[in-house]
């Protein structure tokens, strides 16, 4: 239910300075990852909304350039199919983000949708694992070929600054 995504955002993106170890994400299909990079947010805040059937959150963090990043989720619970709606966008401009759909279930959950990525059909999942609440682990790969295999091209281990 919405109690389920709330209490994973609530521990990973509490308001303050959090530490995302991931991959860059100019990262394409069929490429080799790059070594990890280690991104320090200036702050990541979150907020309940809509009645408690969504939640809200927006990082920023400033770029080696001296520029200020900003990107935003907006999460949605349907009590009716279960099922989670997550929208991304960020200062990069263009258009919202397909939604990644899905639920949690034993501590983990999978979020799909269908979209592009270099101009080619794709299959992404975010998996959120909130086994271990401390350090919930985010990642998101792409398939090409409808599911059969995937390229995980991103993922942190979230934790609060202390």
């Amino acid at each position: 239910g919405p109690d389920q995504f709330l209490q994973v955002i609530h521990v990973i993106i509490a308001t303050g300075e959090a530490v995302i170890l991931q991959h860059p994400l100019a990262v394409m299909i069929g490429k080799r990852l790059p070594p990890l990079v280690e991104h320090r947010f200036i702050t990541v805040e979150n907020w309940s909304g809509l009645e408690g059937m969504g939640n809200f959150d927006v990082v920023r963090r400033q770029m080696p350039d001296g520029k200020v990043y900003e990107g935003r989720t907006v999460r949605t619970f349907d009590p009716k199919t279960r099922l989670w709606r997550l929208y991304w966008m960020d200062s990069n401009g263009g258009p919202i983000d397909p939604p990644v759909i899905g639920s949690f279930e034993n501590g983990v959950g999978l979020f799909f949708c269908k979209d592009y990525q270099v101009g080619r059909p794709v299959i992404i999942v975010f998996r959120w694992d909130k086994t271990n609440p401390n350090q919930p682990v985010w990642g998101q790969a792409f398939s090409d070929d409808n599911g059969k295999t995937w390229e995980w091209n991103s993922s942190n281990t979230s934790y609060r600054v202390k």
